[in-house]
């Protein structure tokens, strides 16, 4: 189990490095931005959501998070109202 904690936060930490390398880059050659993207970490109930590129994409990613919170949600709903009757 502690290597799959490893991998995740390698994973993550990866990914913010991918995000910070991409802001410099696109930031040093004076080029806009066309394309994005989005990412959301879920921490018990805090989603913590990041982005780069078009604001629309952001949107989207913040979106998709509030609806994987509450699928969540009531999941683990239904799983305790089952546990417990």
């Amino acid at each position: 189990m502690l290597r799959l904690v490893v991998i995740g936060i390698a994973l993550i930490a990866l990914g913010f490095a991918l995000l910070g390398l991409a802001a410099l880059l696109t930031t040093a050659k004076n080029a806009a931005v066309a394309g994005g993207a989005v990412g959301c970490v879920l921490v018990f109930f805090v989603p913590i959501c990041f982005g780069g590129g078009a604001p629309e994409a952001v949107y989207i990613g913040v979106a998709v998070a509030a609806v994987l919170m509450f699928a969540t949600a009531v999941l683990q709903w239904l799983l305790l109202k089952k546990a417990a009757g």
